[in-house]
Order: structure tokens, then C-alpha cells, then sequence
């Protein structure tokens, strides 16, 4: 695991396509007829290669967790971003095609829905869906563990976060680092830091923002150091207890174990004592005896 550690800058060293997401994709042009994600978003296509329509797959694929770790043709069309993927039968979303469905209540609610499908994959619940806050799902251990273990998952978690920026959900994204940084610090999902390091935390367009997040990494880690020198000092508080009832419970028993000595000592004197006064006696009843039987 990698070990927690301290941002290097302010600016971490972002990839090519992560530098060219944020500002905007420089030169590049929309395809006016490439209308597939839009028609896919609206219902009236399926996803390529051996998908579906996508309410089927909200409905029907939620929870399917084989069919949503080996199958690699949906994540595409879920969340289109304007780069290519790996799926030659989608394509790169087009900015009119954001535009509509950002401006589409019922298309916006379908991405919520494809959001919460891939939460519930990776072991999350979206708690609130106006501000985007997540929290640990009940199944958060079984798919922690997937997550941790399949990389590919985390170039989809990239994809997710840049395709929510593309259709104005930014505070999502921030949220959901925030999610994975104190699950971090609470010894999970080490394995994906150098994802959230090199990639999810810099596809957030705002400085101030990947700021803010720099910021909280540290917090956690303070509180975090914190928490460990408190539970350390307790537990040598605790050692340190037990070893003074040891000494305690061990003056007690040496205590007692003179204590029995000298009742033992003062019971033998006791008993010499009664012999000596016995003999004492046995010799005066004889030489009182004595006489009368030579008078006798």
C-alpha cells in the first residue's frame, strides 16, 4: 500500500489530456451530425457493442456486478466525454450534445441514475442529490476490495469525473474526492492514490477548488496524527496501569505471605508457650502427689 504522504505542490503533475480537459480542449471542434450519446441519453438507441437501452440498463444491470466489471462497452455511453475511448462504436461527446442534456431535467435525472448505478458498483450511496455527497454503501467492503484490485476501475472513475464537469455537475466531482480521501485516511482504498493524486483530483477546473481539496488532505492527515498519538498515549496509560496494579496486586500477596508468617511465628510461640506451662503443671501436680503417697 502506498504509504500517506504529503502533496508534493500545489499543483500536482497532471497528464496531457487531463491539462488539454481543463482548458477546454484547445482547437477542437464539434461534429454536428455525431448526435449518438444525446439519442442514447434520450431512449431512443442502445449502447454498442452487446448493451442496451439505457433505462434497461439502470434497471436491469444495477447490482449485476460481474456484468459490470468484465463488460467494457457501456461505461462509454454512460458517461461520454469528449475524448475517444477504448469503444470504437461510441464516439467523443459534442458540446451541443452537453448542452441539451444539461438543459433536459429528465436527461439530467438518467445521469443521476447512470451515477448512482456506478456507485452501488464501487460500494457507495449518493446521500444527498442536490449537493452530491456520498457515503459507504452496506456493501462497501466486498466492492472496496473489487476496486482496490481492478485498475481499470479507476480510468473509469477519470472518465466519470470529467464526463460530470462536461454537464455542470462539478460539485460532484468534489465530493466525491472528498469521499475517497478520508476513506483513505481511514485505511481504505489505498490502493487508487495515485489515480486520486495524478488524475481525479486535477480534473477539477477550479484551483481554488483542487486547492480547497490540498487543503482537507491535510486536515484528515493532522487529525489523523492526532487521533494516533491520542490512542497511543492511552494505550501506555492502560500499560502503565496494569503494570502498577502489578506491583500493587504483588506488595499485597508479599504482605500477606509475611502476615502468615507471622501468625505462624506467634501460633508456634503460642503453642511452646502451652507446653512449657503444661510441663509446669505435670511437674507440680507430681511433686505435690508425691508426699502423700510416702505418707501414705
Amino acid at each position: 500500500n502506498p504509504r500517506p504522504r504529503r502533496f508534493s505542490s500545489p499543483e500536482m503533475s497532471a497528464s496531457h489530456d487531463v491539462e488539454r480537459y481543463r482548458q477546454g480542449y484547445p482547437g477542437l471542434q464539434d461534429n454536428p451530425e455525431a448526435d449518438r450519446n444525446l439519442m442514447f441519453y434520450q431512449g431512443k438507441i442502445k449502447s454498442e457493442p452487446m448493451g442496451d437501452l439505457i433505462d434497461n440498463i439502470h434497471k436491469e444491470w444495477h447490482g449485476d456486478y460481474k456484468r459490470l466489471e468484465i463488460h467494457h462497452g457501456y461505461i462509454q455511453w454512460l458517461f461520454p466525454i469528449r475524448e475517444m475511448g477504448m469503444n470504437w462504436d461510441s464516439q467523443p461527446l459534442q458540446k451541443f450534445e452537453a448542452n441539451k442534456i444539461k438543459a433536459s431535467p429528465e436527461l439530467m435525472e438518467r445521469f443521476i441514475r447512470s451515477y448512482r448505478l456506478m456507485l452501488d458498483f464501487y460500494g457507495m450511496v449518493l446521500e444527498n442529490e442536490s449537493t452530491g455527497k456520498i457515503k459507504r454503501g452496506s456493501n462497501y467492503r466486498d466492492r472496496y476490495d473489487n476496486l482496490e484490485n481492478r485498475a481499470h476501475n479507476w480510468l473509469r472513475i477519470t472518465r466519470i469525473l470529467k464526463c460530470m464537469g462536461e454537464l455542470g455537475l462539478e460539485h460532484y466531482k468534489i465530493k466525491f474526492i472528498r469521499h475517497v480521501l478520508r476513506e483513505f485516511w481511514e485505511n481504505e482504498l489505498r490502493q487508487c492514490f495515485q489515480s486520486l493524486k495524478n488524475y481525479w483530483i486535477p480534473v477539477i477546473k477550479s484551483k481554488d477548488e483542487r486547492e480547497k481539496i490540498y487543503a482537507y488532505f491535510e486536515e484528515l492527515r493532522a487529525r489523523n496524527e492526532e487521533k494516533g498519538e491520542t490512542k497511543g498515549k492511552k494505550e501506555n496509560g492502560q500499560q502503565s496501569g496494569k503494570e502498577q496494579s502489578g506491583k500493587e496486586q504483588s506488595g499485597k500477596e508479599q504482605s500477606g505471605k509475611e502476615h502468615q508468617h507471622s501468625d505462624d511465628a506467634n501460633a508456634q510461640k503460642s503453642t511452646s508457650e502451652k507446653q512449657q506451662e503444661a510441663d509446669r503443671s505435670q511437674e507440680q501436680s507430681s511433686s505435690e502427689s508425691a508426699p502423700e503417697k510416702q505418707t501414705g
